[in-house]
């Protein structure tokens, strides 16, 4: 089963590179060829993957910025409102960059954006570079600020208090002493931030195509959704360069990181005490208001305003508010037969494939601890590779497999395609709690005369609830807001949730759009609740 579910995913990422090195020369016929690698070198596609390493690095220098302040302000000084702050900086996590990106069209667009619409002049264009890093950046601000916050709680706080007794301040402390314990946090939140800032495609699609920005994801999305005949073989090979770069930032940051001692605790560890801001203390929540107002409150105002009004533009107008635009989703035939198919195909999705991975996670952990199969610990690290892989990668590779498949053109093709980019996080969300069950107590269950069957029903499995929930929950909600598989797999009827509010958004119904995007939001939003307050859940959810 480990060795399958390991195939499952290393398959995919051959046929990239196979495919990648062929020239179509008939329906089902190929040679061996370097064209598509050739065709990479065209000024085109060097702009395009330049501009995804723009949108990578400035991206992750902001989203790792702002991820380290919040996470410094909230763990470790005494902040006022430290705890609803901390929830706040959560959210755009659980909407996708492509929802995110929707809400800024109402915020940032200059002839009709709120923000342009306030200052009486379009100071500010969404639709352009510096708009699409900004969005991208508050997007994964989220994920450098859980990364960061938990360098900073497993940091030993008796460090800084040894440095406090020399009789340093606590801003020489904090830069001299806490900011190097976590550069190996912040190092990583960054690296991280840019491999999902350089593949993101979300962003692009709604902020980039229209004005004619098309980085290398969105070039390969048009090369096989836009042109016809698809040519898989130049998707191959584009994705092969989109791989490539993610992966030589994580070796990157395995030399810089690897060799040095990243120890922060000690084995005599002490209270952690929060920094006395002082007068500071004011200027520092004024920072985090600001940023959950531009980061939360801002695009979720413009959408909503969008959302009840018969016409955008840029204010609110009493006259023209409805809820017309709600009514249109479920009730217009030309779009609510998309809306009803893509939301049950993606609860589907959702359900099926977060229960199976979990499952299937549970399983291989198990192997690989408890059975100790031979080659267990490499087939783990195998299934931790997608963490590094861009979606469009696995896509284009799912795509060159089964296109001559039954499974080409169906809801399953999209399945194995979320099966193989989101299982590490169910694998990692179960190997942590199952690494803290001691084999004791299945030791205890045995000797007592219960058989394997007894001992994970009774023993393992209860042990490993709260994990599984939360992972559970954690792959509900990644799938339901997933851009990039989908939108590369989908045909026909198979849309799902993020590919329907495209083709709602290219006939140019601002309002039925901010409405079904509102929809998707509130119902993202009622599911990262549960995460957040179900105990064990959310404390598994958060670890990734």
């Amino acid at each position: 089963m480990t060795w399958a579910v390991t195939a499952l995913v290393v398959v995919p990422l051959i046929a990239v590179l196979y495919d990648s090195l062929h020239a179509k020369t008939g329906l089902l016929t190929s040679v061996w060829s370097w064209d598509s690698y050739r065709a990479l070198l065209s000024p085109r596609i060097r702009d395009s993957a330049l501009l995804s390493l723009k949108f990578g690095v400035g991206s992750a220098g902001l989203a790792t910025i702002a991820g380290a302040l919040l996470a410094f302000l909230v763990v470790r000084t005494d902040l006022p409102g430290r705890r609803l702050i901390e929830i706040c900086s959560y959210v755009p996590f659980f909407l996708s960059s492509f929802l995110l990106a929707i809400c800024w069209q109402y915020v940032g667009s200059p002839n009709t954006g709120l923000v342009n619409h306030l200052a009486g002049t379009p100071w500010f264009d969404v639709y352009s570079q510096g708009g699409i890093i900004l969005v991208i950046g508050i997007a994964h601000t989220p994920l450098a600020f859980l990364m960061i916050s938990g360098a900073l709680r497993q940091m030993d706080p008796a460090l800084e208090q040894a440095a406090r007794v020399c009789g340093a301040g606590r801003f020489r402390v904090s830069r001299q002493i806490t900011l190097r314990l976590v550069s190996r946090g912040i190092v990583s939140a960054f690296i991280m931030t840019f491999a999902m800032g350089f593949e993101d495609l979300g962003v692009p699609l709604v902020l980039g195509s229209p004005v004619g920005i098309d980085p290398l994801p969105l070039r390969i999305w048009e090369v096989i959704q836009r042109e016809f005949p698809a040519d898989y073989n130049f998707a191959a090979a584009a994705s092969v360069l989109l791989l490539v770069i993610p992966v030589l930032a994580f070796w990157l940051q395995s030399r810089l990181l690897g060799k040095r001692a990243g120890y922060t605790l000690s084995g005599k560890a002490s209270a952690a005490s929060r920094m006395a801001l002082g007068w500071a203390k004011w200027p520092a929540l004024a920072f985090c208001l600001l940023w959950i107002f531009v980061a939360v409150v801002l695009p979720m105002a413009a959408l909503v305003l969008t959302a009840v009004q018969r016409r955008w533009s840029g204010t609110l107008d009493v006259h023209l508010l409805t809820f017309d635009n709600f009514k249109a989703v479920f009730e217009t035939g030309s779009y609510s037969a998309p809306v009803v198919s893509a939301f049950w195909n993606s609860l589907v999705l959702a359900v099926v494939v977060a229960t199976a991975v979990v499952a299937l996670a549970a399983v291989v952990t198990y192997a690989v601890h408890r059975m100790r199969i031979r080659g267990g610990r490499f087939a783990e690290v195998i299934l931790s590779v997608p963490l590094a892989i861009p979606g469009s990668t696995i896509a284009v590779g799912l795509l060159n497999l089964l296109v001559q498949t039954p499974l080409y053109a169906t809801i399953w093709i999209i399945a194995i395609g979320f099966a193989v980019r989101y299982f590490p996080y169910g694998l990692r969300t179960v190997d942590a709690a199952f690494g803290a069950i001691h084999p004791e107590l299945e030791d205890a269950s045995r000797v007592s005369g219960r058989g394997l069957g007894q001992t994970l029903r009774r023993i393992v499995v209860p042990l490993l609830r709260p994990a599984m929930v939360g992972g559970w929950l954690l792959l509900f909600i990644l799938l339901m807001r997933d851009v990039g598989i989908s939108n590369l797999l989908y045909a026909g009827g198979n849309r799902t949730l993020s590919v329907a509010l495209l083709s709602i958004s290219s006939l140019q119904q601002t309002g039925v759009v901010a409405a079904f995007a509102l929809l998707q939001i509130v119902l993202f939003l009622a599911v990262a609740s549960l995460t957040l307050f179900s105990g064990g859940a959310r404390r598994e959810a958060l670890r990734m």
